[in-house]
């Protein structure tokens, strides 16, 4: 998969910022953001550690409404990856590639990973 950034993104990723820690154990965790009106309408949201080999990227979730300003984001299936200098990628998904429209700040995923789609949960 091809990645290039663009600068079509006039907004900020406010969270997560510099200095979040992402806790390993939690299954969502808040991804928040600011925009103008130019920015695209939807977008897709991806975890990104560029400091790790092989580098991370994975899309947490599609089709996020740019009006929205904040989302809770999913671990994958085999649970929040940890370590440090990770990112989250506001990108657009097309047949090419993928565009980067903006990134947050760095930040930590901390704790032991638990992979989520083997966990169950039962209605009462």
């Amino acid at each position: 998969v091809l990645l290039f950034v663009v600068s079509t993104w006039a907004a900020t990723i406010t969270t997560p910022s510099i200095g979040t820690i992402w806790e390993a154990s939690s299954p969502g965790q808040q991804v928040a953001w600011t925009f103008v009106a130019t920015d695209p309408k939807n977008f897709s949201l991806a975890l990104s550690n560029m400091q790790t080999y092989p580098n991370i990227n994975i899309i947490l979730k599609r089709n996020v409404l740019t009006a929205d300003s904040n989302t809770t984001v999913n671990s994958p299936p085999t649970g929040w990856p940890t370590g440090a200098g990770f990112q989250i990628n506001v990108v657009q998904e097309n047949p090419t590639g993928i565009a980067i429209l903006t990134q947050s700040q760095l930040f930590n995923i901390t704790g032991t990973t638990t992979p989520f789609s083997s966990l169950s949960s039962t209605s009462t």
